[in-house]
């Protein structure tokens, strides 16, 4: 399965105000650096965890019917739409009565509805479109353990701008990888 963000996030996990008073910076004179830094962060953490964090819609490719169809960057919190490729080349969209959506395991899961059978693909390279909206939903219910570890990660790039140092290179903190390894998803 192919997947792209098609909306992102409206705002972040944790506000450039937040960041700072971890990072303990009292001057306004970086504000726009670290508030680059914070998206970079989030981008970061999502792409480890394999989550969404914020709401955002996700479109997703896949170019056969499997059952269950999972459903990346957890959590799923509805299925907007499913078209397909039908066998005469035209684009339709899958009935809701075709299938169900399953938003409480993680990943989630769309799979078929009892007795039913998916329609026959003409057999297009991504035939198949699914779009979903996904994430934690707004900023105060994305987990606090997620919330520290951006603000972690953006106090180290603060310290640390350069890629390289002639001392050491920087890694992400261990700490972070901690922090994050409590939601991350592990695909196959």
């Amino acid at each position: 399965m192919d997947w792209k963000v098609t909306t992102g996030p409206a705002t972040e996990p944790v506000t450039a105000s937040e960041c700072k008073a971890w990072a303990h910076i009292d001057t306004t004179a970086d504000d726009t650096v670290i508030g680059q830094m914070l998206i970079a962060a989030r981008e970061w953490a999502e792409q480890y965890t394999n989550r969404a964090f914020i709401t955002q819609s996700i479109t997703s490719k896949l170019d056969a019917w499997t059952n269950p169809i999972i459903i990346p960057q957890p959590r799923l919190i509805t299925v907007t739409s499913i078209n397909y490729i039908d066998q005469d080349g035209t684009s339709q969209l899958l009935s809701t009565g075709v299938y169900d959506v399953d938003v409480t395991s993680e990943p989630g899961e769309i799979f078929l509805k009892y007795n039913q059978t998916w329609p026959t693909l003409r057999g297009d390279h991504h035939g198949i479109t699914i779009v979903t909206t996904n994430g934690y939903g707004a900023a105060t219910v994305v987990p606090t353990r997620i919330k520290s570890a951006i603000m972690m990660l953006v106090a180290n790039m603060d310290i640390n701008r350069e890629a390289t140092s002639a001392v050491q290179l920087h890694e992400v903190p261990f700490a972070v990888k901690n922090l994050l390894g409590i939601d991350r998803i592990v695909t196959i």
